[in-house]
């Protein structure tokens, strides 16, 4: 395969954070929310114009189950449980309760849109859309700070602790992690 050199330069760094969240979906909001109501400045680099991963880019619904099999024992809470809340007050999912007795949660995807932006600027953290993780700069075996791509061109984001909610591992593979192609099972 032919192969190009790219050149060495400096980058700016964009912005830094006690917590960088890669990926805005079903894994990533809710720990950038948890994050920043804890009082850690963060920032939440996702790719597309909005947060949701499949459930809203893809319209993959419902999602979050959140019930042992065959129960109405809720198994998780929390953020869920605001999320649910916040679409059905805008008469876009069922109530919690009613959830509880279905697997999953049906939505409107574009009201859950809504509700993660809400919450996001709500809790105060810094969301970076049309943002694209490209690499990461590691200390040691650490990473200290991702690499990003977006209209401004390439940046650097530093921060002190990341969370790779990619959906595929791709901040862990580029630091180097133990990875599996594929399903595992």
């Amino acid at each position: 395969m032919r192969t190009i050199t790219e050149p060495s330069r400096e980058v700016p760094v964009l912005a830094e954070a006690d917590v960088v969240v890669c990926g805005g979906g079903p894994g990533g909001f809710p720990a950038a929310i948890a994050a920043a109501r804890h009082g850690a400045k963060t920032i939440l680099i996702e790719r597309y114009g909005f947060m949701g991963g499949l459930a809203t880019a893809g319209l993959v619904t419902p999602i979050l189950g959140h019930t042992a099999h065959e129960s109405d024992t809720p198994i998780v809470q929390g953020i869920l449980k605001e999320v649910t809340e916040r679409m059905h007050a805008l008469g876009c999912a069922p109530s919690w309760e009613e959830s509880l007795r279905e697997w999953g949660i049906r939505f409107d995807a574009e009201a859950l849109k809504v509700v993660i932006d809400e919450m996001c600027r709500e809790a105060g953290v810094e969301v970076l859309l049309h943002t694209l993780v490209v690499d990461v700069v590691k200390e040691g075996d650490s990473i200290a700070a991702v690499m990003v791509e977006n209209k401004s061109g390439r940046q650097a984001v530093v921060g002190k602790v990341f969370v790779d909610a990619t959906g595929d591992a791709d901040v862990a593979y580029r630091a180097g992690a133990p990875t599996t192609h594929g399903r595992a099972f």
